[in-house]
């Protein structure tokens, strides 16, 4: 699988950035043996939000799937998560645009 071979490393180098216990050993990122905690994916295309929310949960963690930015910017309103995954390119409200707006609300950032 090309493509969870290529997303792993940005997950793990992610998960050491904000400081994921497995994910950090002395300063330097490690494959954890589990990707937990709650993830929102929000991405326009649905086999690719089914995609991300089979690898994801294979691995552990809670997964939360919605199509477009602003149902993003929505679920977060009233859900707290560990990481949030966007595409850039979608509808209703464009990835930099919801990561603007989770940015600048104290709630969630």
């Amino acid at each position: 699988m090309a493509f969870g071979n290529w997303l792993f490393p940005f997950f793990y180098a992610t998960l050491a950035r904000i400081g994921h216990k497995e994910a950090v050993k002395n300063g330097a990122a490690v494959r954890p043996t589990r990707i937990t905690g709650t993830i929102l994916v929000a991405d326009d295309q649905a086999a690719n939000r089914e995609f991300l929310e089979e690898l994801l949960v294979a691995q552990g963690s809670t997964v939360i799937t919605v199509p477009d930015g602003a149902a993003a910017v929505e679920e977060l309103s009233k859900t707290q998560v560990d990481l949030v995954l966007l595409d850039v390119m979608m509808p209703r409200l464009n990835g930099f645009e919801a990561c603007e707006r989770i940015k600048n609300n104290p709630a969630t950032c």
